[in-house]
């Protein structure tokens, strides 16, 4: 049996959905998919519990990959803004690192923080072979994500808002709704190599400045 836990992210597919981790299901012998914020609680030494990072378990960023992924090199300049409850370190990372895997090994990273009413927070990365990355992320009252891509012969744009079904566009977040299917074909076994980049990653990014 295979059971998605979600945090309380709504999930479009058929399978089995927990909103939340239980002691019983770490006990048990169900193939797990969990969030990055329930790997503690899961632990690391299970077998059968892979983990699935927000940004490649939604359909519209599994398209901007295909597209990115036509060139051998990617080459050009990747933008996302995000408008999020919470701005979190760990999440970004795991931003990051999805983005590492798709454009290239973070040359530098530079980041930008500033703490006042709104949170906000810019991370800029250069991948090097003339491909750079942009991330704002800004703590709002909803939740929006902006796409852009620029290389490669392609220029791709996309926002969550423009996919709202609903008018007018109020608060709601039909787009963000992972898509089962994708968040199992992404999620990724729970190994020591695996922690390690992402431990790496957030040193980089919490040490402020260029690394």
């Amino acid at each position: 049996m295979m059971i998605v836990v979600t945090n309380d992210r709504k999930v479009e597919g058929n399978m089995s959905i927990a909103n939340a981790l239980t002691p019983s299901m770490v006990e048990g012998n169900q193939q797990l998919y969990i969030p990055i914020s329930s790997l503690e609680a899961a632990g690391a030494q299970r077998q059968d519990c892979y983990v699935y990072f927000d940004l490649e378990s939604y359909a519209f960023f599994e398209k901007v990959k295909e597209i990115i992924q036509t060139a051998s090199t990617p080459k050009g300049v990747f933008r996302m803004r995000r408008l999020q409850k919470n701005v979190e370190k760990y999440s970004v990372t795991t931003d990051v690192f999805v983005l590492t895997k798709l454009l290239g090994e973070a040359k530098d990273i530079f980041v930008k923080e500033a703490n006042g009413d709104v949170s906000h927070l810019i991370v800029t990365i250069n991948f090097g072979n003339g491909c750079m990355a942009h991330l704002d992320y800004t703590t709002a009252d909803r939740e929006y994500i902006e796409l852009e891509w620029s290389g490669n012969g392609h220029i791709i744009e996309f926002n969550t808002d423009d996919m709202n079904p609903f008018y007018p566009k109020q608060l709601t977040n039909a787009p963000l709704v992972y898509d089962a299917e994708i968040l199992m074909k992404n999620a990724h076994p729970i190994k020591p190599e695996l922690l390690l980049q992402l431990e790496a990653l957030y040193k980089r990014l919490t040490g402020g400045g260029r690394s």
